[in-house]
């Protein structure tokens, strides 16, 4: 199991992730045969954690059931590729100011954020330190991870 340990991150977050609901095996698959370089740590975290919204005080990050384009679904328009993306971006979820967060296909699938204006930032981290970092900075976002320790948009440190 790699996501097993979320919980011990932040114990006081702990009903963060009570909303969350595993994927079943024809969903993943779904992903799977829909985008077969899709990163193994997603994937599992399908698995094991799922989907929905994480919920504290009013502030949320939601972790779609499936990937979701930004071109085709979500912004229903190109602009992401005047503003940073190399190919479509897979959105695996968003919070509550509509900033998504997925995976530029168009860069091995590194993590991206894109914020209303259709602005793409890459972030420093891999699926899994995301995630964890979720936990460790929330209700901020992460978007760097070295040395143990956590950064979010404006440079704030969180460590476990």
């Amino acid at each position: 199991m790699m996501y097993e340990h979320l919980e011990s991150l932040r114990p006081d977050q702990g009903p963060l992730l009570a909303s969350l609901s595993p994927s079943s095996d024809p969903e993943i698959q779904a992903v799977v045969d829909a985008h077969p370089s899709c990163p193994a740590e997603y994937l599992q975290f399908l698995r094991e954690r799922g989907a929905g919204a994480m919920l504290d005080e009013g502030e949320h990050f939601v972790f779609e059931r499936q990937l979701v384009s930004a071109e085709r679904e979500y912004f229903q328009d190109k602009q992401i590729y005047d503003h940073g993306a190399k190919g479509d971006v897979l959105i695996f979820g968003w919070e509550s100011m509509g900033t998504a967060y997925g995976f530029d296909t168009g860069d091995d699938w590194q993590i991206v954020e894109i914020d209303g204006y259709r602005t793409v930032t890459k972030l420093d981290l891999s699926f899994k330190q995301f995630v964890e970092g979720l936990l460790v900075c929330y209700p901020q976002i992460p978007t760097k991870y070295g040395a143990g320790k956590w950064e979010d948009g404006v440079k704030r440190q969180y460590g476990v």
